[in-house]
């Protein structure tokens, strides 16, 4: 294995670009680590730096011990993935300045869904820090035909401004053990959603979260708060697998829902305290939801809790 460790100046790389692609002789017995060492990659981004570190068919390679550091824009990402393959995002700290509009600090891009063969595959994000004005923390764009394969994300602590985790398609993977919490920047802000999934096929697992205090207030009030939402889980082959997450304090007002399916097939969902407060009364709980086309769904042995004032 070959460990690259970083030694900025004052500790601090400014404004570079630092982009792998494929890596000759990488292999699950000889990766490429890149140890930042607690040192700093910040990037001020414009339309020729749209990120700090870029992975593009990269495979075999571990991401650990840096600060990424950053004011948000338009479409920037911290980390940028694209055809990834057994790749680690460790112990990184991840600091965005608030912005008005969709930037991310881990993002995947989206594959062509004939491009079956540059999937991506046995991406990890484990352990790391998003703090900040991120619009998403993570978001892992793709498709039914192209989805992201055996994915972890484990043991992050989240505080983004509209979602935690967004994951466009997942074949069988785990997310487990986030702390997330949602800080809502600005007027452009309509929704909080802590784990979004828009498709989900194999066996996934969501379990073990904590989400929780979503800071608003009234003078800038979102109109729509989840903890867990799955848009679509369709495939006849999968299963989703909800559990001994904890889900509380989403705000006091508009819509809340703990946990909720718009559409689907064949679930568990157990084990999930969810403690939701309407304080104003002009709101709408559900505990858990399930609509549109959802069925197959086994609910059970859950702790729900909602408290609405009077009025």
């Amino acid at each position: 294995p070959v460990v690259m460790r970083t030694n900025f100046t004052n500790n601090v790389l400014q404004n570079q670009l630092i982009e792998l692609g494929s890596i000759p002789g990488a292999t699950a017995s000889n990766r490429l680590t890149l140890d930042g060492q607690g040192d700093t990659l910040r990037m001020t981004p414009s339309s020729t730096h749209p990120t700090t570190l870029r992975l593009n068919g990269s495979k075999y390679v571990n991401v650990r011990n840096f600060v990424f550091d950053g004011a948000g824009n338009s479409t920037f990402s911290q980390i940028w993935l694209h055809n990834v393959d057994t790749v680690n995002i460790v112990n990184n700290h991840f600091n965005m300045a608030p912005s008005s509009i969709f930037n991310r600090s881990v993002y995947l891009s989206a594959q062509a869904a004939s491009d079956v063969a540059s999937r991506s595959n046995a991406l990890r994000i484990d352990s790391n820090v998003f703090v900040g004005g991120m619009e998403r923390a993570i978001h892992l764009a793709g498709s039914v035909n192209s989805p992201s394969r055996h994915l972890q994300i484990r043991h992050n602590f989240m505080r983004p401004s509209v979602s935690g985790i967004q994951v466009d398609a997942i074949d069988t993977g785990s997310i487990a053990y986030n702390d997330i919490s949602i800080t809502p920047i600005g007027p452009f802000v309509n929704q909080a959603i802590a784990i979004l999934i828009e498709s989900a096929n194999g066996q996934t697992h969501i379990n073990n979260n904590r989400i929780h205090n979503f800071e608003l207030s009234q003078g800038n009030p979102v109109n729509l708060k989840m903890g867990i939402n799955i848009s679509n889980a369709s495939a006849a082959h999968s299963r989703v697998y909800i559990y001994n997450n904890l889900i509380y304090a989403l705000q006091t007002s508009g819509f809340q829902y703990g946990i909720s399916i718009n559409a689907g097939i064949n679930g568990d969902i157990a084990f999930n305290t969810i403690h939701l407060t309407d304080t104003f009364s002009t709101g709408t709980c559900f505990g858990i939801a399930i609509s549109g086309t959802g069925s197959g769904w086994h609910i059970r042995s859950n702790n729900i809790a909602i408290e609405k004032a009077l009025g």
